[in-house]
């Protein structure tokens, strides 16, 4: 069964008026039960209703997290026709307090934004997905024509590029998240780099684990790498 109204919070429009829930909960509408439990024994009313609850508590908006954040996206900021985008995750202990950093530059290298996020538990993983969807949300917020990923991680890289099959389906679910939000840039790509080139994006993360209160952050530790 879908949440409620009351349960989610409240979430931003896509271009095309519809928010993520929005959409799900169209599609969740769409589905003939009846004939999808014919075509399938093996499927029930209450495994596709597990199934819409999961992708339901995936697509909430960061409202919830916003508040744990180190620095600020630019609120409306101005069309840039190329940028370049690094982007970085972190997991203390891993899984454990975790983390994203992004920087947003324009192609001759000037800093637009910085920010780091914290996420709460989770893999490194887990937090370079988070940061890479961050990324893309900010690329189209900037209305983008060219935009150049670059992280540290080279799993992440190749999975996004298909060298690499993803296992874990907490990990599909981020990765169609963000594979939904790249359709929508005209051009992109995706570049591993060395962590040395990537230590901002890396110290945003960590300063955005330290800033989190009550969640097992701290100095004691260095965010882990995966």
């Amino acid at each position: 069964m879908m949440p409620e109204e009351s349960e989610r919070p409240t979430l931003p429009k896509t271009s095309e008026g519809l928010c993520d829930y929005e959409l799900l909960r169209l599609i969740y509408k769409s589905v003939d039960f009846d004939k999808l439990l014919r075509q399938s024994a093996a499927v029930s009313k209450a495994d596709v209703d597990a199934l819409f609850k999961r992708f339901a508590e995936f697509v909430k908006d960061e409202v919830e997290t916003a508040a744990r954040t180190v620095g600020q996206p630019a609120a409306r900021p101005a069309k840039v026709e190329g940028l370049v985008i690094h982007l970085d995750g972190a997991s203390r202990r891993n899984p454990g307090p975790a983390a994203f950093g992004v920087v947003v530059l324009d192609e001759s290298g000037n800093a637009l934004e910085e920010f780091g996020r914290y996420i709460g538990e989770a893999t490194s993983n887990m937090a370079e997905y988070s940061g890479l969807i961050a990324a893309v949300q900010r690329a189209l917020a900037y209305r983008a024509q060219r935009v150049v990923f670059k992280s540290d991680s080279e799993l992440l890289v190749q999975q996004m590029t298909g060298g690499y099959r993803i296992k874990s389906r907490n990990i599909v679910l981020l990765a169609m998240k963000a594979r939904r939000l790249l359709e929508r840039l005209p051009q992109w790509r995706i570049e591993h780099v060395p962590r040395e080139q990537n230590a901002k994006a890396n110290d945003l993360a960590a300063m955005a684990i330290d800033a989190a209160p009550d969640e097992g952050g701290g100095k004691d530790s260095d965010p882990v790498a995966p």
